[in-house]
């Protein structure tokens, strides 16, 4: 075997790229090229390889030498280890390494054998800080010894960074490919080397030889300059197309300005991109344009500039910004779970001007940390600038222009407070975010940006901000998905007012007001004679709101209106001509001024429960006021769970109008048809969900019981074969709601259900008449809506009566006892719902009802009444 070191030039610098080789023919790793780690932990054994050393303990070594191979590159090895690999005992090859410490965060690639599950494959990984993302699965492989794995590996990287993974699993030369992909996430490279772990026992059985790294395809093209940049009046950047030799970038004399200003007097090639070349010159700039000249640059292949290539740059003179210059654009809180964006925090700021704007020294910050830019940091004229974590600088690079920060001022997911000042601590912007700002249940989870709306709006807080709506989650280092420029040029506004209080009243802008001129009290007035508040306070932190409070109390269900005037926003410009808003003060309740008019506790499959509420008064009622929850089993506790508010916000119900409660409102209008979409609310917080067999809902307000109803499924009308997806309705508002029969079956000709209008089974409160009397006589119980129950009215004007009602057919049979020595009131309702007493259809035709009472003193009455169960039953 044989080492050697070929060089592609007579010299090159330490830094320059060169092949790399070693087979360890010489038996020393510590030259031509040298090894530099945890030299002590490897030596070179007698067959001229590589080997660990044995160990007393199980450890994790490190071995590295510099290699800038990065792109249009080919690394070929042999590696054996007399074992079968784990993730107890594994090697990694990091091909790309820009640390020396294999153990800590670096950005570079890497081939792992040995990893959790004993997989049998030869995988590419990305590291990226601390983040190891495999982009190269390889699949399963059958070993020729299971107890040792043994391969020759060849990897490659086109200068678009197409990678492919080869391996000859025999140690020869025969190689199948383990899979391709395309991934430019990092672009440069300080190292080469190999990252040990292992057991005691499998300590000195690790194996490696024949390294070659080496060019892809020769490189024939000489390198071309990208943009020259003026980062002040004495320094500017020069960016060329590919990586330099640094002894030719860094001679001052291949470079000279036009207009007088010379060569620099010093080059220095940045060592991370080895492409970029900051010159720092002895005469300054002038405001001007320039044209700057080079000779006798070299790539790393050893190709020279084309002679006297120039490049043009202008110098702008140091510009001082003001509020709004500088805009925060786009805010990443919350990236879990992900969309399509790097699961790691970013905030984007934007030149908002036509000039670059150097931000050497200004601060970005929030409460918990604060991060000053270095110098001629510089921001160029509608340019975006993505800050992040210095970890996830390779992430979000492929977006658009990068900064890693630290310390990053972590971005609180519920709201946050951010500033942006220059560097004599002049604010020139500041966002007081919450998670409201999503206007968006579902994105306000995780995953989206918050993107600001237009430039141009300095002053408009939550009005400003919304959701992103790119696939992405959002758009960082371009335009905003949401953006529209001059969005929020009108007129300042009144959006609305809500009564908070009995004696305060919270009026809302469209955008963010003048906070010292909005607290005037002279500035608002109430009709119906109730004048000025008392005072007015302005809410923080985005001044879309005030409070005032007045020195006499609201008078409630009456309808009022605040006038606002000479009220600016924060940019001085003054109220338009929607400066007037209605509220009113709901009334107070009572015990059965609302009622549950309608319930389902059984949904069809992928449904919700819902309870239907009516209000059976002439008061405008605030659902504010009204609280929803329930009772599990009435029989064994009256206490009341689960207790949820209706709303936070104001929504007043009408008389005779119907309220809709649910935990997904568009769930319940998927599955039925409703004639008052505008009627339904979702409950805050969790929907107080009822049983399928039993069960109460109770509606409250405060500590008292407004209405309750006890259901059981035995309720349903009993021909029904199936009741799921069946609501029980409530015939008349007249009646308790737990008198029997007041709740039944919705009509299979209204699908079951009747969420937010009349129900299908209501029943009209006819008079009642001397003693017993039917309204209809005939019926036809078949659930379609119609006189599908016959009513038995009743009304005597002696108390303390016993009843017995039966039901026979035409021949004298008894087909239902409806009420069997039951103690009855002086007036009410009883329902036969066409069933017999074995829950089975009554035959169509005549039937009797006799109806007997006894009184306490001896006294008995019978009545007879004739009706008929018309055609269409069950």
């Amino acid at each position: 075997m044989r080492k050697f070191l070929l060089f592609l030039l007579l010299y090159v610098p330490l830094n320059a790229f060169t092949q790399v080789t070693d087979d360890f023919s010489d038996g020393d790793f510590t030259n031509n090229p040298t090894w530099t780690g945890d030299v002590n932990e490897w030596r070179v054994n007698e067959a001229f390889q590589l080997q660990s050393v044995l160990s007393a303990t199980g450890k994790t070594t490190r071995l590295v030498t510099q290699s800038n191979f990065a792109g249009n590159s080919v690394w070929e090895f042999y590696i054996k280890l007399n074992f079968d690999p784990s993730a107890a005992n594994q090697l990694r090859i990091y091909l790309m390494s820009d640390n020396a410490d294999l153990g800590g965060p670096l950005n570079g690639y890497f081939v792992q054998i040995g990893e959790a599950g004993n997989t049998d494959s030869y995988n590419l990984f990305r590291q990226s800080g601390t983040t190891v993302t495999r982009i190269i699965d390889g699949p399963q492989k059958t070993r020729p010894d299971v107890n040792v794995a043994e391969a020759r590996i060849r990897v490659t990287r086109d200068s678009n960074g197409n990678w492919e993974l080869l391996t000859d699993i025999n140690g020869g030369t025969n190689f199948v490919s383990e899979g391709l992909v395309n991934d430019n996430s990092i672009q440069s490279s300080s190292f080469f080397g190999l990252r040990a772990t292992y057991t005691a026992t499998r300590s000195d059985q690790f194996f490696f030889d024949d390294l070659s790294i080496n060019f892809l395809v020769a490189d024939t093209t000489p390198p071309t300059i990208v943009s020259t940049t003026a980062i002040n009046p004495t320094t500017i950047e020069v960016l060329f197309n590919e990586p330099l030799k640094q002894s030719n970038a860094e001679n001052t004399s291949n470079y000279v300005i036009n207009k007088g200003i010379g060569s620099p007097s010093t080059a220095v090639l940045d060592q991370a991109s080895k492409s970029k070349v900051i010159l720092t010159l002895a005469n300054s700039l002038q405001a001007d344009s320039y044209t700057i000249t080079i000779n006798n640059i070299e790539d790393i292949a050893g190709n020279v500039i084309n002679p006297n290539s120039t490049s043009n740059f202008s110098f702008v003179p140091p510009f001082t910004a003001k509020f709004g210059d500088v805009r925060i654009t786009e805010i990443f809180a919350d990236p879990t779970p992900r969309v399509d964006l790097p699961e790691v925090e970013f905030l984007e700021i934007y030149n908002n001007t036509n000039v670059p704007i150097n931000l050497g020294g200004w601060k970005y910050s929030d409460p918990s940390a604060t991060y000053t830019f270095p110098a001629n940091t510089i921001i160029n004229p509608g340019e975006y600038i993505i800050l992040c974590p210095t970890s996830a600088v390779a992430q979000f690079a492929p977006f658009g222009r990068t900064l890693g920060i630290s310390p990053f001022p972590t971005l609180n997911n519920a709201g946050d407070n951010l500033r942006l000042v220059d560097n004599n601590n002049v604010l020139i912007d500041a966002v007081n975010y919450t998670d409201a700002w999503y206007k968006d249940n579902v994105k306000r989870n995780g995953g989206w940006s918050l993107e600001l709306i237009d430039l141009n709006s300095v002053c408009s807080g939550i009005t400003n901000w919304i959701a992103s709506v790119d696939p992405l989650g959002g758009t960082p280092g371009k335009r905003n998905s949401v953006f529209n420029l001059n969005a929020n040029a009108g007129p300042l506004q009144v959006s609305g007012a809500v009564v908070t209080g009995i004696r305060t009243l919270e009026i809302t802008y469209n955008k963010s007001i003048d906070s010292t001129n909005a607290v005037q009290p002279n500035k608002y007035t109430v009709n119906n004679n109730f004048g000025n508040p008392v005072s007015v306070v302005a809410i923080t932190p985005d001044f879309t709101k005030v409070i005032l409070t007045f020195a006499t109390d609201f008078a409630r269900g009456v309808n009022y209106t605040v006038t606002v005037s000479n009220v600016t926003d924060c940019a001085g410009q003054s109220i338009g001509n929607q400066n007037t808003a209605n509220f009113l003060l709901g009334q107070i309740l009572a015990v059965g001024d609302i009622l549950i008019s309608e319930i389902l506790f059984n949904p069809p499959t992928g449904g919700v429960d819902f309870v239907e509420i009516y209000n059976h008064s002439n008061k405008i009622i605030d659902l504010r006021d009204l609280q929803i929850g329930r009772i599990a089993n009435i029989q064994q506790s009256n206490t009341i769970e689960l207790i949820r508010v209706i709303t936070n916000t104001p929504r007043f119900m009408q008389p005779g109008e119907y309220i809709v409660l649910s935990g997904n409102p568009d769930l319940v209008k998927q599955f039925y048809t409703t004639t008052n979409p505008n009627g339904f609310i979702q409950v805050v917080g969790t929907f107080p969900g009822f049983n399928n067999d039993q069960g109460t809902p109770v509606i409250l307000s405060g500590n008292t019981v407004i209405d309750q109803f006890s259901y059981t499924e035995k309720m349903h009308l009993a021909l029904l074969r199936d009741v799921k997806g069946v609501s029980l309705e409530r015939s008349s508002f007249k009646r308790p709601a737990n008198e029997p029969g007041n709740f039944r079956s919705a009509a299979s000709t209204v699908g079951f259900a009747t969420p937010g209008y009349k129900n299908s089974q209501f029943l009209e409160d006819v008079e009642l008449g001397s003693e017993v009397t039917l309204p209809i006589q005939v019926f036809s119980p078949n659930n379609d809506g119609i006189d599908d129950v016959l009513q038995i009215n009743f009304k005597f004007d002696q108390p303390d009566l016993i009843a017995n009602v039966t039901i026979l057919n035409d021949r004298g049979i008894v087909v239902k006892r409806l009420v069997r020595n039951q103690p009855i009131g002086l007036e009410g309702t009883l329902i036969w719902d066409g069933t017999t007493d074995s829950n089975s259809a009554a035959l169509t035709g005549i039937h009797f009802i006799y109806f007997e009472i006894f009184g306490l003193d001896g006294t008995v009455k019978k009545f007879r009444k004739t009706c008929v169960v018309a055609a269409g039953n069950f």
